[in-house]
């Protein structure tokens, strides 16, 4: 048996590096693992509203929302008060607008953002839902990264091995051992 291998400060350094390479492993994988799913980009996705009458008005991007429960769509509503207060004039008057010509409209809706409409609703007659859908990343990255972060630490860490081996014990061991006898 190798005299090294006796002595304590060799048998700490073994395990601190089965320590850290159980570390790296485990921390490699956690962050793979909760980062790359693939997931709903809420910012490069497309929204509209939808009335409480089944109508749906708009598309508009993510900057106009207010984002507060990043999980579910269902909880977006507008981040600007007029445009809050839009969709709900959208979707109390819905019916009356389809039979105003355009210059009619334009007016109605001046008075709806000046806040002029005085029977406006104030409670949120409208739910906001995808217009396009965008989707970051695919299943076969994630799997591909899961493997990556498996393979590069154990790369890294027989490497590690030789050099150390080559520096202190002078030996040129092959990096895969089990491999070494195969014919």
């Amino acid at each position: 048996m190798d005299k090294k291998l006796n002595q304590w400060w060799f048998r700490l350094l073994k395990v601190i590096y089965v320590i850290l390479f159980l570390t790296t492993i485990g921390f490699s994988l956690g962050v793979t693992l909760s980062d790359s799913k693939p997931h709903t980009n809420i910012y490069l996705s497309t929204y509209n509203f939808m009335c409480q009458d089944g109508s749906v008005h708009g598309k508009y991007d993510s900057v106009l929302l207010d984002k507060q429960y990043y999980l579910d769509v269902e909880y977006f509503d507008f981040y600007d008060v007029t445009y809050k207060r839009l969709a709900r004039f959208q979707c109390q008057y819905n019916e009356y607008l389809k039979t105003l010509d355009e210059e009619d409209k334009k007016e109605w809706y001046t008075l709806a953002i000046n806040n002029e409409i005085e029977d406006l609703s104030i409670t949120k007659n409208y739910t906001i839902g995808f217009e396009e859908k965008i989707i970051t990343g695919t299943w076969q990255e994630y799997y591909l990264l899961i493997l990556l972060s498996l393979i590069v630490p154990i790369i890294v860490f027989s490497l590690i091995r030789y050099i150390f081996f080559y520096v202190a014990k002078n030996e040129h061991k092959f990096i895969f051992n089990e491999f070494k006898n195969i014919k």
